[in-house]
C-alpha cells in the first residue's frame, strides 16, 4: 500500500473510530501578530460555531494574570464572536524579539470551529484556528516572496508569532532573514512558559527578505502563526496571514483552486532535500528543491493539482482585485471532515472552494439544500486520472445571509472546505475550514 492511501485510511479511521475532525475541536491556541494601525488594524474579532452540542466557551490569556476570562454559551448549530479589539493591547504581540504574555487559549466543552478575523474598514484576513493540529515541535515557514511590505508609521514588516501551551517550552528558531535582535541563518534559543509568545521580526520591506524556510522548534508543544503587513500591490496595502501546522501534518498532493485574480500565486516549501514537484493544470511542470527552499509559480488558471515525491508546505496567496490575502493549503489525501461550519461576516463577495473524491460530488448540502452546492459546478482535478474533483462557488447574499450560521455537509466523503471573502477596496480573507 502507498504511504497515500496508508495517509488516507488513516484519516478515515479517525473520523469513524473518534469523530475527530479537522479544526474541530475543544482547544485551540493562538498568537495574534502585531497589525500596523496605519494600514487598519481593527476591528477583530474571534468567531465561533458549534455543531450537533451546544458548547461553553472561555477565552483567557494563561500567563495574563491581569486578563479577565471571557465565557460564552453556545447554542448547538449556532455561531457566536467576541469584539477583542478593546484588547488589541494585551492580545497582539508587542514588540520584537521580546517575551510577552499575549497568547490566547479558547477552551470549550464540546467541539467548536473558531477563526480569528480582522475585519478593518480597507484591511481584512482570516486566520484558521486549527485545533490540536495547530500543536507541534517542528515548523517550517512559508511564505510569499514577490510583494513588498509598505513603509508606514507605525511599522509594518512580516513575522513569526510563537505561543507555548506549556511551563519551560524551549524554542529553537532559525531565521532564513536577519531579524530584530538576531542574524540570518543562526539559530538562537528562547524559553517560553504556557501562554507566553514571541515574535521573530523581519523589518527588511524588501520582498527578497524573506521568512520563508525559517524553522520553528520546540520540546513542548507549541502553535505558530505567519503574518505579513502592509503588502504593496498597485493601490492596496494588505495583510495576508494565516495559522500554520507543524511538520507532521503536511503531505505530498494539493488542491488548489487559482485564477480568482492576478494577484494568485503558490509558494511550496521543501521539508527534505531531493523533491520533485509537480504542478499540473492545462500543462504540467516539474521543478527540484530541497531543505527549506521555495518553487515559487503565478497561477493563471482556476484548477490546479500540486504533486511531490515527499512531504511539502503549500502557502496559496489569493484575493480580489489588489487585494491579498493568504493561506496554507491543507494536504489533500491528510484533511478532511464530512461537515463543516461557517459564517459570513459581510456583504463582500464570498466563495466557498470545495474538493471531493469524484462520486461524491452530488452528495453535497448547504445548510441542507443540495441545489446550492450543484454536482455541475465540479470540474475534474487535472492529473488526478479523474479521480478528484473542484469547484468555486459564489453566494450571494440571499442565499447566505450576514452573520449567519452556514454548514457544508457530505452524506458520503470527507471533503476540503476553503472560504475567500471581500472586495477590491475593501480587503481580502483567505483560509481553510
Amino acid at each position: 500500500m502507498t504511504p497515500i492511501w496508508k495517509c488516507l485510511l488513516f484519516s478515515l479511521f479517525f473520523l469513524f473510530h473518534k469523530s475527530v475532525n479537522a479544526q474541530i475541536d475543544t482547544i485551540f491556541w493562538f498568537a495574534a501578530p502585531e497589525v500596523s494601525a496605519s494600514t487598519g488594524e481593527s476591528p477583530v474579532y474571534l468567531r465561533f460555531m458549534s455543531y450537533e452540542n451546544a458548547s461553553d466557551l472561555t477565552v483567557s490569556l494563561p500567563a495574563n494574570g491581569a486578563f479577565l476570562p471571557i465565557n460564552i454559551s453556545l447554542p448547538a448549530n449556532s455561531i457566536d464572536s467576541i469584539d477583542l479589539t478593546p484588547f488589541l493591547a494585551s492580545i497582539e504581540s508587542p514588540a520584537g524579539n521580546v517575551i510577552s504574555n499575549n497568547g490566547i487559549r479558547i477552551t470549550a466543552t464540546e467541539k467548536i470551529s473558531a477563526f480569528y478575523e480582522l475585519k478593518a474598514p480597507s484591511n481584512k484576513e482570516l486566520f484558521s484556528l486549527k485545533g490540536n493540529k495547530s500543536l507541534g515541535t517542528n515548523f517550517y515557514t512559508p511564505f510569499q516572496k514577490f510583494w513588498n511590505n509598505a513603509v508606514t508609521v507605525p511599522a509594518s514588516f512580516s513575522s513569526i508569532d510563537i505561543v507555548a501551551t506549556e511551563n519551560a517550552t524551549t524554542v529553537l528558531v532559525t531565521p532564513r532573514t536577519n531579524i530584530i535582535g538576531h542574524a540570518q541563518n543562526v539559530t538562537f534559543s528562547i524559553t517560553l512558559n504556557e501562554g507566553e509568545t514571541y515574535s521573530a521580526r523581519d523589518m527588511n520591506v524588501s520582498a527578497s527578505s524573506s521568512l520563508a524556510g525559517s524553522i520553528v522548534s520546540a520540546d513542548k508543544p507549541i502553535a505558530v502563526t505567519l503574518y505579513s503587513g502592509a503588502l504593496v500591490n498597485s493601490t492596496c496595502e494588505s495583510s495576508m496571514g494565516d495559522q500554520i501546522t507543524p511538520e507532521d501534518y503536511t503531505g505530498r498532493d494539493y488542491v488548489v483552486h487559482g485564477g480568482t485574480s492576478s494577484s494568485d500565486r503558490v509558494y511550496i516549501l521543501a521539508t527534505q532535500n531531493g523533491t520533485s514537484v509537480t504542478l499540473t493544470n492545462s500543462a504540467t511542470t516539474t521543478t527540484l528543491i530541497n531543505w527549506g527552499e521555495t518553487y515559487e509559480v503565478a497561477l493563471s488558471e482556476a484548477h490546479n493539482y500540486i504533486s511531490s515525491t515527499k512531504p511539502i508546505y503549500v502557502w496559496h496567496t489569493a484575493g480580489y482585485g489588489c487585494e491579498l490575502s493568504g493561506a496554507q493549503i491543507p494536504p489533500m489525501y491528510c484533511a478532511g471532515t464530512y461537515s463543516t461550519a461557517f459564517t459570513r461576516s459581510s456583504s463582500d463577495s464570498l466563495g466557498l472552494i470545495l474538493y471531493t473524491r469524484t462520486g461524491f460530488e452530488d452528495q453535497f448540502e448547504l445548510n441542507g439544500n443540495p441545489s446550492l452546492i450543484p454536482s455541475a459546478a465540479f470540474t475534474n482535478v487535472p492529473g488526478t486520472s479523474g479521480e478528484f474533483k473542484m469547484a468555486l462557488i459564489h453566494y450571494s447574499t440571499a442565499e447566505i445571509p450576514i452573520n449567519s450560521y452556514n454548514e457544508v455537509t457530505n452524506t458520503g466523503d470527507i471533503f476540503g472546505l476553503g472560504v475567500i471573502n471581500g472586495n477590491d477596496g475593501t480587503g481580502s480573507g483567505y483560509a481553510y475550514f
